[in-house]
């Protein structure tokens, strides 16, 4: 994976004094330097968790954990 990624971005144009059946845009490429260390090693752990019979202890950090949490409580 390469930390360089690149976003192309289209508007259409609303100016134009006709519409004459065309739609135009401006187009721009804008490059994005982000950050993948994460990612392998994340592809590991979710591997390792989909490969076992044992279901996950509830997290903190996880969001589905915590909605199934609430909506467990507010059915109670």
């Amino acid at each position: 994976m390469h930390p360089v990624g690149y976003f192309v971005y289209c508007n259409g144009l609303s100016d134009a004094e006709r519409f004459d059946a065309q739609l135009k845009f401006s187009i721009s490429v804008r490059g994005y330097e982000g950050f993948d260390q994460w990612v392998e090693p994340t592809i590991i752990k979710i591997y390792e968790c989909r490969s076992t019979d044992q279901i996950p202890a509830a997290g903190d950090a996880c969001a589905f954990c915590a909605t199934h949490q609430a909506v467990t409580r507010v059915e109670r």
